[in-house]
């Protein structure tokens, strides 16, 4: 279903049945827009060198082009019919877009290429990062398509394969007072099998997260047609993938995207040879692993991923997913003993039950897929420096890798509070006791600070002033003497400080304000895309602030960008 709603600004009302016409945003300043990483922000410093200083990290990562990669991409063959047929099938029950449906006939073609990105299939569409993902994944096929002259598809990858259902039961908006909080389906009857597998199946356990999020929420112009089109996605009876799947689909943009998920039985079934090579590399893939994580390490870095040298990098439904480990000989499921020929009998007959674990699945996805390129956040960044080795042993192209772009949205109350009190954005990742106190401190009566300012210079002047007089004629004083200023000083500044706490007390309502902006801007001390729900925002300016983002957002630049939602014209 496509927008019909124009988007609004808080200050302003506007009519749910306009057609969405004016999404042109105003150009704000680069200083004003793009904001430098830092470790202050959460990234790690692989992930910080990657982006802005490749040269130093240049020996963890591979050389390549998009000539090059395509070009190795020619070389190989893929079941390029039944791949569209597969997505086509996944994406009609989504209930794609035109666009996407158009993608998915251009795979069949022979020189068409993917590029990839992906995400967990988190409650309500999982947090905002996952949807820049999907507009990095469309904005970069865009660009390929024009450089190499070819069909370039952007897809994304649903994990549906994960079995961490903490990871994805839960999604957070806000209390009425500013606080994130937690909305969670805290429980289902198969926890441990794959999120494509699990259901909501109890009732009045999602008729309490209904009414959680609905309260939440509380009404806008844009309420009614959310929740409609939210709960036709996700209701009882269907499970995390699909009900993702269709969620997103419906919140981006007609622009191409199109959603895959590998818990598909074909795929597992067009999988099934990976999965025989992956147990039978298992030596050759430890020895690349081990030799790149050890120049990680000696580059003076953490390795993102760890794991035991025994692991085959493969799950297996047994019935919960559980990890295959090997010692050369037999192979260990859980509390079960597997020899070689009865995993391979495995892969060939029930393919299904198998999956790849994070460091191979980009590796099946290429090996799958014509992946010209593939993106991630600083985890995927940090992880691929492990990894990409692992393509040379499946004789698979290894496909560019790029970070994908990060994004803070800032409403406009809280964009008119930063410029009230001169607060940039990297003020509130740190304490925002402080952040309260810098912008309170300068909201004080500046006559008075200096009053106080000159009444410690004055004090301090006039008191050493006497002491040497004193000390003149008795030294034994001198000790006497700085212990007495020191009193003076710290009295004063008690009181000073008394009356800036009374000032800070007076100023409740901006102090709340603060907060609410703090909570916001890095909600539970991270940043905004990682935490806070797209659901909140479609809440209070409609589908159509989508629609915004995706024209808002540049590739060109790897420095986090803030859009500023003042921006929209109505």
């Amino acid at each position: 279903m496509t927008s019909t709603t124009q988007l609004k600004t808080l200050d302003k009302p506007s009519n749910p049945t306009m057609p969405n016409t004016n999404i042109n945003p105003k150009k704000m300043t680069s200083s004003e827009r793009l904001v430098k990483k830092s470790t202050r922000m959460g990234y790690n410093q692989l992930y910080l060198n990657y982006m802005q200083n490749p040269k130093v990290v240049r020996d963890l990562y591979p050389t390549t082009s998009a000539e090059s990669v395509a070009k190795s991409i020619d070389s190989h063959s893929y079941d390029r019919e039944a791949l569209s047929e597969l997505l086509l099938k996944q994406n009609r029950i989504y209930k794609a877009k035109p666009k996407a449906l158009e993608n998915i006939q251009r795979l069949a073609e022979p020189d068409s290429l993917v590029v990839f990105a992906g995400q967990q299939a988190g409650l309500f569409g999982g947090p905002l990062l996952g949807f820049y993902k999907a507009i990095w994944a469309v904005k970069r096929a865009a660009e390929l398509s024009e450089k190499l002259n070819r069909p370039v598809i952007p897809m994304f990858w649903i994990a549906a394969d994960d079995h961490d259902f903490e990871e994805i039961n839960h999604t957070y908006t806000f209390d009425v007072l500013g606080e994130p909080v937690q909305r969670s389906y805290y429980r289902v009857e198969n926890e441990g099998q794959p999120a494509y597998e699990l259901k909501f199946t109890d009732e009045q356990l999602f008729e309490e997260l209904k009414t959680s999020l609905v309260d939440s929420l509380g009404q806008t112009d844009f309420t009614e047609d959310l929740l409609s089109r939210l709960f036709d996605a996700y209701h009882t009876g269907t499970d995390f993938v699909t009900a993702f799947g269709k969620f997103f689909t419906d919140a981006m943009p007609d622009i191409g995207l199109v959603i895959f998920s590998p818990g598909d039985t074909d795929f597992k079934r067009l999988g099934g040879t990976f999965f025989q090579q992956t147990l039978d590399k298992h030596a050759e893939l430890k020895t690349a692993l081990k030799n790149a994580n050890s120049d990680i390490l000696e580059a003076g870095y953490h390795l993102q991923v760890q794991k035991e040298e025994s692991a085959c990098h493969l799950f297996l439904l047994d019935p919960d997913r559980k990890a295959i480990h090997t010692d050369g000989e037999a192979y260990r499921i859980g509390e079960k003993t597997y020899t070689r020929e009865q995993l391979q009998t495995l892969t060939q007959n029930e393919s299904a039950r198998f999956s790849p674990d994070v460091l191979t699945r980009p590796v099946l996805a290429a090996s799958m897929f014509p992946v010209v390129e593939q993106g991630g956040g600083p985890s995927e960044v940090a992880y691929f420096a492990q990894l990409w080795r692992l393509f040379e042993i499946y004789e698979t192209p290894v496909p560019l890798f790029s970070g994908r772009v990060s994004v803070t949205l800032v409403e406009k109350r809280f964009e008119k509070l930063m410029r009230k009190h001169d607060l940039n954005f990297i003020d509130f990742c740190g304490d925002i006791e402080q952040v309260i106190n810098i912008a309170l401190g300068k909201s004080f009566p500046d006559n008075l600070e200096e009053r106080f300012a000159k009444l410690k210079d004055s004090v301090k002047s006039d008191f050493n002033e006497l002491s040497e007089q004193v000390i003149a004629f008795d030294k034994t004083l001198a000790a006497n003497s700085g212990q007495i200023l020191g009193k003076i000083e710290h009295a004063i500044s008690v009181f000073e400080k008394k009356t800036f706490a009374s000032h800070k007390r007076k100023m409740a309502d901006e102090r709340a304000a603060l907060y609410r902006a703090g909570n916001s801007l890095f909600p539970r001390h991270g940043l905004q895309e990682r935490t806070l729900s797209v659901v909140y925002y479609l809440s209070r300016y409609g589908y159509a602030i989508m629609d915004y983002i995706d024209k808002s957002v540049e590739l060109d630049t790897a420095n986090h960008q803030l859009l500023f939602l003042s921006e929209i014209d109505n």
